[in-house]
């Protein structure tokens, strides 16, 4: 039978008049056949299978694995220490084929907690359980969080018939359920970068070596950090930043579907500036939140549904000058202030299925977070954030699993001329990989800026550099 890969289904139980069914299949056209039914006797069973995922410390620096390599560590003394949740144990050797191996048995609710506290700990455990304080690794180049992987040949699924009763555990588990929030860190259509754009007479020049990578999910985020305008001239020199308006094409070209305009320099051009702004994205229907015409709306949140999940957005500035900050009467951006930020995620948290805080903080040329970022942090996700992605160090900073939610403190330059450093040149695409309404997966992608205005892929060796800077500044808990 022709399979293809849209919607895979592990179990679904179908009752009435004594029969029961379980299906699972791939879809594409569905044709009405099923892959696997009941089977029948005295007892009835059903055949049913379960997704496993090889997670390890989210330092490793290894992104995947084969899986004669996984079943190699489980099986043989190695440099790893193979960990299995003790109530799927069975099963995963049945899987496996193991008959003997240096295994660590924990129970579920202790793996991850002992991947977070071990660097050299890996484990196989079922997709339900997986979340993105570990990292989840593709196997023979199968990632499971991509919604459009080869779920046909994906090698760790526990295939078993099992009586009706216990087929009910096992999870329905669906692609289609899966979504991907891509985020880039500052961009800035002015000084160098705006000089690059001119010389090569294109608009689109800073991001056509990225684009591919950051147009794959199902929305993309990004800071603007200074506005555009038709007034805008070209300067050099000038710490006060504009981009011409015809910058703005280069957005809807990489694909970004929202921007946070909650940046220190998003006023250099006055109320004007921001109107235009905000006229120019609207225009492309791309979406913005943290500076408005004034300070309600400069604190409105965006709300946007993808399949079924409702995402809500809002964006602070803490960076001076405050005189920047949206007044009732005047433009500017949403200022951080910790009580007005605290009513705005509170008013959100009901209306949304996962709130992401996009913040503009801290200290320049640092990769540590300040005591200020912090608190601003820990408070907006005791408010009810679910996600905290910050920018303007201009350094990529830590990251921090706080009461079980994930802070980017610093996501590094995107579109920016700062060549006058490697750090400065240094960003992060963050891919999030949501399941329903839970965060499943992290996944980092640093770049490095050439010419000026250009970002690319870091190379193998950059990669490392840049993330293990991430790493030393960062605070990991399991709770």
């Amino acid at each position: 039978m022709k399979r293809s890969i849209i919607v895979l289904l592990l179990v679904v139980i179908v009752s009435g008049s004594g029969l029961a069914a379980c299906w699972f299949f791939y879809k594409d056209q569905w044709s009405g056949e099923s892959v696997i039914t009941s089977d029948t006797g005295e007892e009835e069973r059903v055949s049913v299978k379960r997704l496993y995922a090889p997670i390890v410390n989210i330092t490793t620096e290894i992104d995947t694995i084969t899986d004669s390599d996984l079943i190699r560590i489980f099986s043989e003394e190695t440099d790893r220490e193979a960990v299995l949740p003790s109530e799927y144990s069975s099963e995963i050797r049945d899987m496996l084929e193991l008959t003997a191996g240096n295994i660590i048995e924990l129970p579920t609710s202790e793996v991850i907690p002992y991947i977070i506290s071990n660097p050299n700990a890996i484990s196989l455990l079922p997709a339900e359980h997986v979340d993105f304080r570990v990292k989840t690794l593709s196997v023979n180049g199968i990632y499971i969080w991509d919604k459009n992987a080869d779920y046909i040949n994906y090698p760790f699924l526990f295939e078993s018939n099992q009586p009706i009763e216990n087929a009910r555990k096992y999870l329905t588990f669906t692609p289609a359920s899966i979504n991907e929030i891509t985020a880039v860190g500052e961009i800035i259509l002015s000084r160098g970068v705006a000089e690059r754009i001119i010389k090569y007479k294109d608009v689109l020049y800073p991001f056509r070596k990225i684009t591919d990578m950051i147009k794959t999910g199902d929305y993309t985020i990004a800071t603007l950090e200074a506005p555009l305008t038709k007034d805008c001239v070209y300067d050099g020199d000038t710490m006060v930043f504009c981009g011409d308006d015809s910058y703005i094409e280069g957005l809807p070209f990489a694909g970004i579907d929202l921007v946070s305009m909650a940046a220190n320099h998003i006023k250099d051009y006055g109320d004007a500036g921001i109107e235009e702004t905000i006229g120019l994205l609207d225009e492309r229907n791309i979406a913005h939140v943290g500076a408005g015409m004034n300070s309600a709306q400069a604190r409105n949140a965006v709300i946007t549904e993808i399949n079924g999940v409702k995402y809500g957005y809002l964006g602070y500035n803490a960076v001076v000058p405050n005189t920047y900050a949206a007044t009732e009467n005047s433009a500017g951006s949403a200022w951080a202030n910790i009580d007005e930020m605290t009513e705005d995620i509170t008013t959100l948290r009901p209306n949304v299925d996962m709130l992401i805080v996009m913040a503009h903080w801290g200290v320049e040329y640092t990769n540590q977070p300040s005591e200020h970022q912090k608190e601003i942090a820990h408070v907006a996700i005791e408010s009810g954030a679910d996600l905290i992605i910050g920018d303007h160090p201009h350094w990529v900073q830590g990251v921090e699993f706080y009461n079980g939610k994930f802070i980017l403190y610093g996501i590094g330059n995107f579109v920016f001329d700062q060549m006058w450093s490697q750090e400065t040149r240094e960003g992060i695409i963050l891919k999030l990989y949501t399941y329903g309404k839970t965060l499943k997966a992290l996944k980092f992608i640093p770049t490095v800026i050439d010419d000026y205005a250009q970002p690319r892929p870091a190379t193998k060796e950059e990669s490392i550099s840049i993330m293990n800077r991430i790493w030393e500044a960062s605070v990991f808990t399991s709770e």
